[in-house]
C-alpha cells in the first residue's frame, strides 16, 4: 500500500490519541481509590449516622458524662476511644462492631471485630476499634462543620500512621459527616484521591484526641 502525507498524519493522528487515551487510563487507575478507602470512608459515615442520633437523644455526643448514670455503660473505659465509641453501641442497641475495625492499622487484630456486645464488657475490646475520637465535640448547630470528630488511630509505639492504613493519606471525619483526605506525611509527596492538604486539620499533640486501645 502506497503511503501519502495524508495517511501518514491520520497513522499518527491516531497513535497520539491512542497514546494519550492509555496515560489517561494509567492517571484515572492511580487516582482510583482502594477498597479499603472506600469501606472506611463509608463506615466513617456510618458512625457519623450514629454519632447523631446520639447527640439527639444524649444532647452531646460521646462523653464520660453521656452515660454516666447508665449502668449498661460503667464497664466502658473511656481511657480510649473503644469506651467512648462503645457508648453509641450501647445506646443504640446495636449488636455489630465491624464498623469500628480497620484490618490495617497497628491496632486492630487482623481478623473483624466477634460482634460481641454482652456482656458490656465484651463491647469494643482491645483490637476491635480503629479509630481515634475527639471527644468535647457538637454536630447540631456546630460553629464549626469542619472540626475533626475521627481520625484513624495511629501506632502506638510510633505515634505516626502505618502507611499499610492509607498510602494516600489520612481520611478525617468532620463534623459535618464529610469525609476529607490528608497528606499523611508534609515532607512526603503522595497522591491523594480526593484532596490533597499541606497538613492535617488538627495537632497531633491535641488532648481532646483519644486514641483506640492496642491490641
Amino acid at each position: 500500500m502506497k503511503l501519502n502525507p495524508k495517511k501518514i498524519m491520520l497513522g499518527m493522528l491516531i497513535v497520539a490519541l491512542l497514546g494519550a487515551g492509555a496515560a489517561w487510563y494509567a492517571i484515572q487507575q492511580k487516582l482510583k481509590p482502594t477498597e479499603a478507602y472506600i469501606r472506611y470512608c463509608n463506615n466513617a459515615r456510618l458512625i457519623h449516622e450514629q454519632l447523631v442520633e446520639f447527640e439527639k437523644d444524649y444532647l452531646e455526643l460521646p462523653s464520660a458524662e453521656a452515660m454516666a448514670d447508665d449502668p449498661e455503660a460503667k464497664s466502658l473505659d473511656l481511657s480510649s476511644s473503644n469506651g467512648y465509641l462503645g457508648q453509641l453501641i450501647i445506646a443504640a442497641g446495636r449488636d455489630s462492631e465491624e464498623i469500628f475495625h480497620i484490618a490495617e492499622s497497628s491496632v486492630c487484630s487482623g481478623s473483624l471485630p466477634d460482634n460481641k456486645v454482652v456482656p458490656r464488657e465484651e463491647v469494643l475490646r482491645a483490637g476491635e476499634n480503629g479509630w481515634a475520637y475527639f471527644k468535647g465535640r457538637t454536630i447540631d448547630g456546630n460553629a464549626e462543620p469542619s472540626q475533626p470528630l475521627l481520625v484513624p488511630g495511629w501506632n502506638p509505639d510510633t505515634k505516626v500512621w502505618d502507611d499499610a492504613i492509607w498510602k494516600t493519606g489520612i481520611p478525617v471525619l468532620s463534623a459535618d459527616g464529610s469525609v476529607v483526605l490528608y497528606q499523611a506525611d508534609t515532607e512526603t509527596e503522595k497522591e491523594g484521591y480526593r484532596i490533597r492538604k499541606d497538613g492535617l486539620p488538627f495537632k497531633k499533640d491535641d488532648p481532646d484526641l483519644i486514641q483506640p486501645a492496642a491490641r
